[in-house]
């Protein structure tokens, strides 16, 4: 029980006590409020008849106009009352007491006594509040729950996932309910490796909406989320070399290596490429070397950087044939016959060289 008081100078005194039951399904607190009147130590005074009431936010909820007996103790005026009154819908609620008692002359110490005063009753929870399993989960992988702590056992929830445009609802839920949130999301955030999602429980009496709450929470794209590209494409650069000979030579041949089939992945798109190999490099999608310089296998690698950062890297090979020019490194000769028999007064000349070339 609470109580407002009024003490007057002259030893009178006035006041409501007042206590409230809540309903917490409907929003409401129902007020139960008696009026009590004492004077000083001359008292008692007594007549047939009084002027009092109690009103609640202006309204009256008691009159009372008959017989009082005050003396220096309290003395209850009327009857005790009870009203229902409405919460806001944030289930806050302040109202306004107010008593008055009038002897109607009798004598002035028990004329005209008033009191008023606000009560701010207590808030009635309303949205339903709610914890995460996790505060950042990985797309495609990750399954989060939501945990609801509810006012009423009658209160249902609907819960939705956002993550940009995308949106996931589950409606009629009591107390929890999980969901992954899909790799295809992740178009949301193309230029990122993560993003705030956001979490909201609608609360519902019945039919009525009640509030809403929200948190935010990361989602990360997975470690495997890369962009990709089919392969290195290679084309000779001849030069000297005879196209139909399907060959690189050292030191005559070039090669255009370039990536094909590059592509981003969930909304991510190719920000820059990079190849390399045979002692040659480019920050394109296609390189033409110079002259290829080593023979054997010659490897290239290739990789491409999305705009979340990601890079996917593919390795390819050419063999190169090893090129020397030719060497001539001896020549002899001799006369003879036709035979091609050495002969001192042959009519002929045997000639014989020794090279080597590739």
């Amino acid at each position: 029980m609470a109580e407002i008081v009024k003490n007057y100078s002259n030893g009178s005194a006035i006041k409501i006590v007042y206590s409230y039951t809540q309903n917490v399904n409907k929003n409401q607190s129902t007020v139960t409020m008696t009026l009590y009147v004492h004077r000083d130590s001359y008292g008692p005074s007594y007549n047939s008849h009084c002027n009092s009431y109690m009103q609640l936010d202006g309204s009256t909820v008691m009159s009372y106009d008959g017989s009082f007996n005050i003396g220096t103790s309290w003395v209850k005026i009327g009857s005790t009352v009870s009203k229902t009154v409405t919460h806001s819908a944030d289930g806050t609620k302040t109202i306004t007491l107010k008593g008055f008692f009038d002897s109607q002359g009798l004598t002035s110490k028990l004329d005209d006594l008033t009191v008023s005063g606000n009560v701010t009753l207590k808030t009635i929870p309303r949205a339903s509040s709610f914890t995460l399993s996790a505060s950042t989960v990985t797309a495609g992988s990750t399954n989060m729950t939501v945990n609801i702590s509810r006012a009423s056992s009658s209160f249902t929830h609907t819960v939705q996932w956002k993550l940009g445009s995308h949106s996931k609802s589950t409606s009629s839920v009591a107390t929890s309910a999980s969901y992954t949130i899909p790799e295809s999301w992740l178009d949301a955030i193309p230029n990122s490796t993560n993003g705030t999602g956001t979490v909201t429980v609608t609360t519902y009496n019945g039919s009525t909406k009640i509030g809403s709450t929200s948190k935010n929470f990361t989602v990360k794209a997975d470690s495997d989320v890369v962009p990709s590209f089919t392969g290195i494409t290679f084309t000779p650069v001849n030069g000297d070399v005879p196209e139909e000979w399907g060959l690189y030579v050292r030191t005559k041949s070039k090669v255009t290596a370039k990536i094909t089939g590059a592509a981003g992945v969930y909304g991510s798109t190719i920000k820059s490429y990079s190849i390399s190999g045979g002692g040659y490099s480019g920050t394109a999608s296609s390189l033409t070397t110079g002259f290829l310089n080593t023979a054997g296998t010659v490897t290239f690698t290739a990789k491409v950087t999305d705009s979340r950062g990601r890079t996917a890297t593919k390795t390819a090979s050419i063999t190169v044939t090893d090129y020397a020019p030719p060497v001539l490194s001896s020549v002899t000769g001799f006369r003879c016959d036709s035979a091609g028999t050495e002969q001192d007064d042959g009519n002929y000349i045997s000639l014989t060289a020794d090279f080597s070339g590739s």
